[in-house]
């Protein structure tokens, strides 16, 4: 943004030798204070830091004062002076009583010099320029209003052509953009710009402030850029700073800074286009402006930094560490040359720090992310209360310790964080133009707590906490898009946890806000557009809802146009397509989605070369799509290259690599897919090994250990099943129970940890005959149940679990209550709609198998096992497959069905089982047509919408729960949405049965 032009009168007082002889050296020393030399004393006052020689002329300042009482007509220009001072020592100390008192003085200087003074429009500028200080430290929209009014004020005493209208020209157009990024009005954007262009006519080349003029139109149209995304502006704004600096030709003291003007505009252009070369000319700018600046030059240590900044841009695109270990190296050297007290020593110190950051996150190295800490506290340190970048330093030290806390799991971290930017929030009362930024950090430090202890207050609090920033960005904002995306992202959170729809209305609602506030070519529409394809994606796995996903398609193939190669966000763009459209494949069974997918995952790879930083996500996406392909159609083919890509990412995550155990597990993980399939001992002892090195890697209190426990215990068990090794039954048990420790309630996952050691004892039990270990193993079961939430899809298989477990106990006990108990949860089991009909079907044939002869609700359970034959069946088009579905597991069911009938002497419904069983069977295993053929030709979008539903039914909920193979948080919380859902797609295919059998001939539509 272009720099405020201060106006500072001198005075040119005459010597008089009876003055005393500190007010004589005074005013000799204010004799020669000219624009260029006052310049030159407050650089070298900005480089050297020596605090007592601003204190002493302030204090010099006064007591010249006191000798020029009013109306002496050198008191105005002392008071400015002096106002002037105290700004100076306010922006190092943040010590508000200067810049109040320098206010006062402004005012005082004004009131000494009536309309039509030479000097007076000078002293509204003046007054103005710490009245807009004072804004952008208290926010008060007032201080800004006026700042504007003094300043349009001073404009009129300088009609052209006065020879610093110019100047006025410049200040009001600097005050209006200030103004427009508080209230985002376009009409202050476009007189901004419009004055500045005014300023340049009456520079005419070769006038030795013309390249300051367009600098500073270049500087608002970037502004415009950033908010309409109109690229005239952008290319406008990089032409007029070249033509900036061909006004500039070296040694001019200028030019420096104008190569970084033009870096800076390239870098932009960069952002927005991914063309490498305007990345490549801006670091070389970058390094030309720095050759002109050699030690001991003022400028140095900036320049060293803008280098930095531009190599950590090149890096995060290339994944080059040498641009990488370069950056790091030039910020050191930058500190160095900033030596306490050194007013940018604690930016530098901040510099260094985000920068080892950024090579922790690639690496791993602690001592990286140590070292930051200690930088960020050291900067913390050099910037006492009231010292007005103290909130920026406290928000520094908050975000890394966050990053600690992600990868070590430190609680005492999360604590400090969210502490540090509580504190921050207090350095910023409303109206302070920085309190929304600092209502969202603790929003969002109080929504990672809630996702690891389930505090239902944090989230609310966070909700608040957002809503609360977003008043503070008023329509026509420039930040407002991206404040209602904040309050979005936190009720998608709170729709997930408690299933309310509001919430995830609501999201859409504030995403398409957002949306309206980013048309085309806005820079950001894209994001906008993936984040309401992303809450659609939502909303269609709660509601089964096809138009949801297809627009949610429709709109990520409409950002991906957005971003054309070489983009850099394109490969995230494209992952975005195909991780939707393998959800459509999910659904529909359509083969062409999940080819697009794979296809599309392979482009997104190709785009990040080695060794770029997001390949091996991008890889671990085209493994993850592979060993789906797999797992639909047993190519070998697909699981081995999704093994060997899964290799590669690991070796792209070499120690300590912070995301190399998820690579770990990503490799055992398909190698025991391939275990199951081949029986290969190899590929099980590999799963054991590398989730033991990923458990290493996750040392308590990380977030993700548990996972790893169950991990390494559900491998030992699969090994002991094996074998028939008691250390490996044994090490699972206990390493099962180091992972309940780790999941206290509410934890999302501790069901599945009780169910996880209720099996292994259960498997113990039946090895060894201990009572004690059935008896807990049953109440680990109970504690399971008892944690899911109603109609969760999990609760058929923990039913059935349970079930069998009681029928154990009833052979060893006799014991009619648990035969009864037994029973009863094989009922509950049944009866869980929103699990797939096989696993339901599968607790039907428990039930009825445990019951006959021995339970009077025999007939209830093979009753239920009948009706839901017709479910196995509609799903399989080809007759071998129908044939499949109805013989597997079903041999002897209505025959069995109508001898426990018998036994109990109803004989007609012995008749009724048994024919209702044969009708099933020959009606759908012989027919060339099925149901669902019939039923297209006559409605086919019932059809297809019952088909869906069913297939969504069936796949959505067959994990294997035992295993809970590394879930990470994110997954952990799609776990639980996958319950909301799965209940409201059971809902929606009995909706659309009802609706089928409405139909004239499909009255008996699927049943027995």
């Amino acid at each position: 943004m272009s720099a405020r032009f201060s106006d500072i009168p001198g005075s040119h007082l005459g010597m008089d030798y009876n003055t005393p002889l500190r007010v004589r050296a005074l005013q000799q020393l204010r004799g020669h204070l000219d624009p260029v030399s006052l310049a030159t004393l407050a650089t070298r006052f900005n480089e050297s830091a020596e605090q007592e020689d601003l204190n002493s002329a302030i204090s010099l300042y006064r007591e010249a004062l006191h000798l020029l009482p009013a109306p002496h007509p050198g008191r105005s220009s002392f008071l400015n002076d002096i106002a002037n001072a105290l700004s100076t020592r306010f922006e190092q100390s943040g010590r508000h009583e200067d810049l109040e008192e320098a206010i006062s003085l402004n005012r005082e200087a004004l009131g000494l010099l009536p309309a039509r003074h030479p000097l007076r429009s000078s002293s509204l500028n003046n007054i103005a320029n710490a009245l807009s200080t004072r804004f952008e430290q208290s926010g008060r929209h007032e201080d800004l209003e006026e700042a504007i009014s003094l300043h349009r004020e001073a404009l009129e005493l300088r009609p052209a052509p006065h020879p610093d209208r110019t100047t006025s020209l410049n200040n009001v157009a600097t005050a209006l953009l200030t103004w427009f990024e508080q209230s985002g009005r376009h009409e202050d954007l476009e007189e901004a710009i419009s004055l500045h262009r005014e300023a340049l006519e009456l520079l005419p080349a070769p006038h030795p402030l013309r390249s300051s003029s367009l600098n500073n139109i270049a500087d608002a149209l970037l502004t415009r850029f950033e908010q309409s995304g109109q690229h005239e502006d952008l290319e406008e704004a990089i032409s007029l700073h070249r033509e900036a600096l061909e006004l500039l030709p070296a040694p001019h003291p200028l030019r420096s800074s104008s190569l970084n003007n033009i870096a800076d505009a390239l870098l932009t252009r960069f952002e927005q286009s991914g063309q490498h070369e305007g990345l490549e000319e801006a670091i070389s700018l970058h390094r030309e402006a720095l050759e002109l600046r050699p030690a001991p030059h003022p400028l140095r240590s900036s320049s060293l930094n803008n280098i930095a900044d531009a190599l950590l841009t090149r890096f995060e695109q290339s994944g080059r560490h040498e641009d990488l270990e370069a950056a790091i190296s030039l910020h050191r050297e930058a500190l160095e040359l900033r030596p306490a007290p050194h007013p940018d020593r604690s930016s530098s110190l901040n510099n260094i720090a985000n920068a080892l950051i950024t090579r922790f996150d690639q690496s791993g190295r602690h001592e990286d992310l140590e070292e930051a800490i200690s930088l960020h506290q050291e900067a913390l340190r050099l910037r006492p209360a009231p010292h007005p970048d103290r909130s920026t330093s406290l928000n520094n030290i908050a975000t890394a310790l966050l990053t600690r806390f992600k990868r070590s799991g430190q609680h005492e971290d999360l604590e400090e964080a969210i502490s540090l930017h509580r504190e921050a929030l207090e350095l910023f009362p409303a109206p302070h133009p920085d309190r929304s930024s600092s209502l969202n950090n603790i929003a969002n430090a109080l929504s990672t707590r809630f996702e690891q202890s389930g505090r239902h207050e944090d989230l609310e609090e966070a909700i608040s906490l957002h809503r609360e920033a977003l008043e503070l960005r008023p329509a026509r904002h420039s930040d407002r898009s991206s404040f209602l995306n904040n309050i979005a992202s936190s009720l998608r959170t709170r729709f997930e946890q408690s299933g309310r729809h509001e919430d995830l209305e609501e999201a859409i609602s504030l995403h398409r806000e957002a949306l309206e506030l980013r048309p085309a070519p806005h820079p950001d529409r894209s994001s906008s557009l993936n984040n309401i394809a992303n809450a659609l994606w939502t909303r269609f796995e709660q509601s089964g809802r096809h138009e949801d996903l297809e627009e949610a398609i429709s709109l990520h193939r409409e950002a991906l146009e957005l971003l054309p190669a070489p983009h850099p966000l394109r490969s995230s763009s494209i992952n975005n397509i195909a991780a939707a459209l393998s959800t459509r494949f999910e659904q529909s069974g359509r083969h062409e989605d999940l080819e697009e997918a794979i296809s599309l995952h392979r482009e997104a790879l190709e785009l990040l070369p080695a060794p770029h930083p997001l390949r091996s996500p991008s890889i671990n996406n085209i493994a993850a799509a592979l060993l789906i392909r797999f797992e639909q159609s047993g190519r070998h083919e697909d699981l081995e290259e999704a093994i060997s890509l899964h290799r590669e990412a690991l070796e792209l995550r070499p120690a300590p690599h912070p995301d190399r155990s998820i690579s770990l597990n990503n490799v055992a993980n398909a190698l025991w897919t391939r275990f199951e399939q081949s029986g290969r001992h190899e590929d099980l002892e590999e799963a054991i090994s590398l989730h033991r090195e990923a458990l290493g890697l996750r040392p308590a209190p990380h977030p993700d250990r548990s996972s790893s426990l169950n991990d390494i215990a559900t491998a030992l068990r699969t090994r002991f099943e094996q074998s028939g090794r008691h250390e490996d039954l044994e090490e699972a048990i206990s390493l099962h129970r180091e992972a309940l420790g780790l999941r206290p309630a509410p934890h999302p996952d501790r069901s599945t940890s009780l169910n996880n050691i209720a099996n292994a004892l259960w498997t113990r039990f039946e090895q060894s005959g201990q009572h004690e270990d059935l008896q807990e193993a049953i109440l680990f079961f109970q504690d399971a149940l008892s944690l899911l939430a109603a109609g969760h899809p999990s609760t058929c298989v923990f039913s059935l679990n349970l079930g069998n477990m009681f029928m154990t106990a009833y052979t060893h006990s006799n014991d009619p209550g648990d035969l009864q108990s037994a029973m009863d949860v094989f009922r509950k089991a049944v009866a869980c709609e929103t699990a797939p009909a096989s696993q339901r079907f599968h607790a039907a044939r428990a039930w009825a198998t445990h019951a006959d002869s021995s339970h009077h609700s025999a007939l209830d359970a093979f009753q239920a096992a009948i009706e839901l034959l017709p479910r196995l069946a509609m799903l399989s088009l080809d007759l071998s497959s129908r044939q499949q579905a109805l013989t597997s597991g079903t041999d002897g069911l209505a025959r069995a069905a109508a001898v426990c009938a018998i036994e109990s002497g109803q004989l007609e419904r012995a008749v009724e089982l048994l024919e209702e069983g044969r009708a099933v069977f020959w009606s759908q295993a012989l027919q060339l047509r099925t149901p669902m053929t019939d039923l297209r030709k006559v409605a086919p979008g019932l059809e297809g919408t019952l088909r869906d539903t069913s297939l969504a039914l069936e796949q959505g909920s067959l994990r294997d729960v035992s295993r809970d193979m590394s879930a990470n948080s994110q997954q952990r919380v799609a776990m639980e949405r996958e319950a909301v859902r799965l209940r409201r797609l059971n809902d929606k295919w009995l909706a659309t049965l009802e609706e089928v059998r409405q139909l004239k001939g499909f009255e008996d539509f699927l049943r027995p």
